[in-house]
């Protein structure tokens, strides 16, 4: 994968979400892109809307949070 983009199954993997999920955060404003016949999400975009839609992360459960993990980890790697 290109450096920086993320594919639906990727994001959804790590968030321990399903891609129908993913799906449905990119008809509430995650951007993202068609590369060919895949849906890719860069992963700045994906940091900026967790943190601009708190709502999301409850989408997830109760279990230990995975996407708190997944976006720290992009955050720090990004400077977000």
């Amino acid at each position: 994968m290109i450096a920086g983009l993320l594919t639906l199954a990727e994001v959804a993997t790590g968030f321990d979400v399903s891609t129908r999920t993913v799906r449905r955060w990119i008809a509430k404003g995650l951007p993202s892109k068609r590369v060919g016949r895949m849906i890719v999400i860069d992963e700045k975009d994906l940091v900026r809307f967790f943190r601009q839609h708190e709502e999301i992360r409850g989408e997830v459960g109760d279990r230990p949070a995975p996407q708190t993990q997944v976006s720290q980890q992009l955050a720090r790697r990004h400077g977000i």
